[in-house]
């Protein structure tokens, strides 16, 4: 009786152990060097949730070795051979619209070289406007540089010199503004004044 239970035992443990592996799309092989086959898992951070027929089990990432999606070898060349083919196609289109951008570009950069103070990242509405923000700024900060020099108060000093850092500042920021719109270049006509 003992062996009949033992073997009915081993036999269903045995079916299990079958019907989880012909129902399983993925291997998850532990660093203990178990193999635990599920149809589905989720990754939630630290822990991997694997769902199995007999319920969820949750695994640290830490006790994982790896994660392998079971497919037919024929059904898994014939996967490659499509990603392939469309990271080729990806490839070129990329390449061919990167050469037509470089290739607008260096017209546009040639059609402004070819009209004196022309710049095709700004109008020129737009430089006129930045010119004159800059010379006010320039004739602010010139006028608390000269108040920090004239002084010898160190209360009025110091405020000269806060007000001397907020104008570098402002005018630190309006640069930046020019460079970004100009593709992180600063153009010629801001250098110039």
């Amino acid at each position: 009786m003992k062996k009949n239970c033992l073997l009915i035992i081993l036999l269903s443990v045995g079916v299990i152990l079958l019907s989880d592996f012909a129902y399983a799309q993925f291997i998850i092989k532990l660093k203990s060097g178990r193999e635990i086959y599920t149809e589905a898992y989720q990754d939630e951070g630290k822990h991997v949730v694997v769902y199995l027929k007999a319920g969820t089990l949750k695994i640290s990432k830490g006790d994982i070795l790896s994660i392998t999606q079971i497919k037919e070898k024929r059904v898994v060349e014939e996967e490659e051979v499509k990603v392939e083919k469309k990271e080729e196609k990806v490839e070129k289109v990329t390449t061919e619209e990167k050469k037509e951008t470089v290739e607008k570009k260096e017209v546009k950069k040639e059609e402004a070289a070819a009209k004196p103070g022309k710049d095709p990242n700004f109008t020129d509405a737009e430089i006129e406007q930045y010119k004159k923000r800059k010379k006010e700024t320039q004739a602010r900060l010139d006028e608390a540089k000269k108040v920090y020099f004239d002084t010898i108060d160190k209360e009025e000093k110091n405020k000269a010199r806060r007000i001397m850092l907020s104008i570098a500042n402002e005018m630190s920021n309006l640069q930046e503004e020019v460079k970004k719109k100009n593709n992180g270049i600063i153009p010629k006509w801001w250098q110039e004044e």
